[in-house]
């Protein structure tokens, strides 16, 4: 593996022309992973790389994580959370699968997924 960097006479349109910069050790290289997007999922797949003991980069085009996550103003769904249990609210994950697939595309598989 070689780290490169574009040369300084590309023109746009043209090929770009990249030289080496240096080489890579090829095992150090494999345990360092750039994740691009730091929402939900994008920090899920950060975290996993981390547990297999890889170092991780997560880049963002925001100042900030979240992804569209932070556009949820009334929360994340869930079932069995610390507030439904306060409020003796009855839930299940079985009630939340219904619930999701009454408001979304029906996808019994990436429900389960979600729910459980």
């Amino acid at each position: 593996l070689k780290l490169v960097s574009q040369a300084p006479e590309h023109r746009p349109g043209a090929p770009r022309q990249l030289s080496p910069l240096e080489q890579l050790d090829r095992r150090a290289a494999m345990q360092q992973v750039i994740v691009v997007g730091g929402g939900l999922g994008g920090l899920s797949a950060a975290h996993t790389v981390m547990e297999q003991g890889c170092k991780v980069c997560v880049i963002d085009k925001n100042a900030f994580f979240g992804g569209n996550s932070t556009k949820a103003t009334s929360g994340i769904n869930g079932a069995l959370t610390k507030t439904q249990r306060a409020h003796k609210i009855a839930d299940s994950p079985e009630i939340f699968a219904e619930d999701t697939m009454r408001g979304g595309a029906s996808r019994p598989d990436l429900v389960s997924v979600l729910c459980n």
